[in-house]
């Protein structure tokens, strides 16, 4: 684990991920509900996804040098990782959490928002992959660029942040009192589901022995089903749910 890029992560990770919990803060007091803050702890819990991704998938962080967070799986997972799993899907948690308070969330932003996710993914990863974070390796599908992450990382990433906000939003009506910590466990499940769900025909290509065509088709495969997700949970999230 390179040293220097794991002290940066820490820290830009720790102000960003105390930013979120600023603006989660103010939330609570405007809204007068605890949901921000459980959000972002949710976040946090969603990195629960990264090992059983990172064994299917064939992803690695380096172990030597590294200030871990756990080990499962036989993959140890670095603490940055946590601070990572926390902003990305805390930021988009916390941001869009007035929207979905509004009720319906419409399909056409629904779509956007998988788009801009897959994006931005895939651009933020080429600085952590260059400075050795943490790393893929063959097979993998459709990776048309080595320097960067593999299209179906990209668009199996951008997935599981769709469903679990399509779960968080069919359950924060009924989120008060104690049931507003229901919303912690909806993330990392939502985000196992739209990763595993979407992804499993490329992890089972991948680990199959086959030969690179059948990775391939594994992959196409998969993005297809992704996109299914998303128009399942663009139709979830279209549905005004503030009546229920």
């Amino acid at each position: 684990m390179p040293a220097l890029p794991q002290t940066i992560a820490l820290y830009v990770g720790a102000i960003a991920v105390t930013a979120l919990l600023v603006i989660a803060c103010r939330q609570w007091r405007h809204y007068r509900s605890f949901v921000p803050v459980l959000l972002l702890l949710a976040a946090f819990c969603t990195v629960a996804l990264e090992p059983i991704v990172g064994v299917l998938g064939h992803g690695f962080h380096p172990v030597i040098g590294q200030v871990p967070l756990f080990t499962t799986l036989g993959r140890t997972i670095p603490l940055h990782i946590g601070l990572v799993y926390t902003f990305y899907y805390g930021s988009m948690y916390i941001f869009l959490y007035p929207t979905l308070r509004a009720g319906a969330v419409s399909r056409a932003f629904t779509w956007k928002l998988f788009w801009a996710t897959a994006v931005g993914a895939f651009v933020f990863e080429v600085v952590p992959l260059r400075a050795g974070l943490w790393v893929y390796f063959a097979p993998q599908a459709l990776w048309i660029w080595h320097a960067g992450m593999p299209v179906f990382w990209v668009i199996a990433n951008a997935v599981s942040v769709i469903v679990p906000l399509a779960l968080i939003k069919a359950y924060l009506p009924v989120c008060t009192g104690w049931r507003q910590g229901l919303v912690v466990p909806l993330s990392p499940m939502g985000a196992i589901m739209g990763h595993v769900g979407s992804g499993f025909p490329f992890y089972i290509a991948a680990n199959s022995g086959g030969p690179q065509w059948l990775v391939e088709a594994g992959g196409v495969a998969s993005f297809a089903l992704a996109l299914l997700v998303v128009g399942a949970c663009a139709r979830a999230l279209s549905i005004d749910s503030r009546g229920c």
